[in-house]
């Protein structure tokens, strides 16, 4: 092969969009397990900042919503501090996500 395919780089707002698409994949997964997802607008900004990455694409944004919010409702579901029916509210406090698993 010797084509040279150009990309154009992602801006923020078609960041904003794969953000919204991935929130809604977890929103899936979750409701397979009767729980709900909800993100402050605050929180998604948050992500989109530590997310945002012209050269590296949606690969940071990915990454990051894997580690501050996946990995976290996955660790509260092993521990049982998230249980069935209820409502996962994703918030910022103090600069840092933070998980709520009430009803």
């Amino acid at each position: 092969m010797d084509a040279i395919v150009v990309y154009k780089p992602l801006d923020r707002q078609m960041i904003s969009q794969i953000l919204e698409k991935e929130l809604r994949q977890i929103g899936k997964r979750l409701a397979e397990r009767k729980l709900s997802l909800e993100v402050s607008p605050e929180a998604k900004n948050y992500l989109l900042a530590v997310g945002f990455d012209p050269v590296f694409g949606a690969r940071p944004l990915k990454r990051a919503i894997e580690q501050v919010i996946v990995d976290e409702i996955a660790l509260r579901l092993i521990e049982g501090k998230i249980k069935e029916g209820q409502k996962i509210k994703v918030n910022l406090e103090q600069g840092r996500i933070k998980i709520d698993g009430g009803k």
